[in-house]
């Protein structure tokens, strides 16, 4: 878990350099294709270096990780769930998607 995180943070970092840079597209885990990553070994890291998502995106990753301890699912079960509501996020708007932030939250504090 050590391993993962950090490799997590030294993403964050690069893609925080890379965010200060002007851009016009935004990058989430919205367009995954579930069924490419199905056909073999996937975890998180692999969904980041992927599907390049925001540092918010980054942020419910690391919930996601603690989801995954608590739930016992797989990375691809897991990266289904966290694709799921990230991209309902995008959608909605960024209400909506604190709302899912807080309650993903409670979820991980009932464990």
């Amino acid at each position: 878990m050590d391993i993962i995180q950090k490799k997590i943070s030294k993403i964050i970092d690069d893609r925080i350099e890379e965010q200060q840079r002007p851009r016009v597209d935004n990058f989430y885990l919205a367009n995954a294709d579930l069924y490419e990553v199905s056909q073999g070994t996937f975890t998180i890291i692999d969904a980041v270096q992927k599907f390049k998502p925001s540092i918010q995106a980054l942020s419910m990753a690391v919930i996601f990780l603690k989801l995954c301890k608590c739930w016992n699912l797989n990375a691809l079960e897991l990266f289904a769930y966290a694709n799921n509501i990230i991209k309902r996020g995008s959608q909605v708007g960024r209400a909506e998607f604190q709302a899912t932030d807080y309650y993903l939250a409670s979820e991980v504090r009932k464990y």
